[in-house]
């Protein structure tokens, strides 16, 4: 009987070795859970991983992987749903008249949406690109932001697609509204730092070119990657800048103060 069972946990060892040895060159990597990916060995882990990480950066611990064409598909499905609704063709402004309406105010309304409709379709030419490229970005995303400001060199309103990762708010703050502080995370490049402070908006102060491009979020490495970007040499100077908006109150100054 002794014999027997040593038989059988021979056996059973063997068989589990086998086993081992079967399903180490097919399993998937730690980290992207790819099969084909170079570092999908028996003998790597998180720890020496190189292929990137989980798509969109998601390497923290209980972060879903899950990679599908479906959920691109239906991100694509979305936008182009929502952008019918949102930007109709003669133009997303409304009129909304409160309190008692007469010809006066329904002419003066009418004139208001018809300037802003054209201004959003044809004054802003990259408004509705950059609002589908909001939407494609927006179910992945949870929340996303469109910039809108007046463009002193341009001589006209401008937007701009912000994705969430590029936008920082305090850890205790409610909301995007309600923050006391916003910081809005800018790439620009050599030429645009210059003729930023050619216009005024920053200020005329000593600085060294950027020479390494800076680092890219955990999401924008997945899209340079789908999109087959790869990085360069810099050539354009591209610099990292942060624009804070935040209140500020001035000592001895009477137009900060409340009386």
């Amino acid at each position: 009987m002794a014999n027997l069972d040593n038989f059988r946990i021979e056996e059973a060892y063997k068989l589990k070795v086998l086993g081992e040895n079967s399903v180490a060159p097919h399993r998937p990597c730690p980290k992207c859970n790819k099969v084909d990916c170079p570092c999908a060995n028996a003998e790597n882990n998180e720890e020496n991983c190189e292929c990137g990480g989980a798509p969109g950066g998601a390497n923290f611990q209980g972060a879903s992987k899950v990679v599908h064409p479906v959920m691109a598909e239906a991100c694509v499905d979305f936008a182009a749903r929502a952008i019918k609704e949102l930007f109709p063709p003669d133009g997303p402004t409304r009129t909304k008249i409160l309190g008692d309406i007469d010809d006066e105010k329904v002419a003066v309304a009418e004139r208001k949406r018809d300037y802003m409709n054209w201004q959003l379709t044809e004054q802003i030419e990259e408004f509705c690109d950059e609002q589908e490229q909001m939407l494609t970005q927006l179910p992945l995303g949870g929340s996303q932001y469109l910039k809108i400001w007046y463009d002193e060199k341009k001589r006209r309103p401008c937007a701009q697609f912000l994705p969430i990762d590029n936008v920082l708010l305090p850890f205790a703050t409610a909301n995007f509204y309600t923050s006391p502080r916003v910081t809005e995370v800018d790439d620009i490049s050599d030429w645009e730092f210059k003729s930023r402070i050619r216009s005024g908006l920053y200020r005329d102060t000593d600085f060294v070119r950027a020479t390494m491009d800076p680092e890219p979020t955990g999401p924008q490495k997945a899209t340079d990657k789908i999109e087959g970007r790869s990085p360069n040499d810099n050539e354009d100077g591209l610099r990292r800048v942060y624009h804070i908006y935040t209140w500020l109150e001035v000592e001895n100054d009477p137009y900060t103060k409340v009386s």
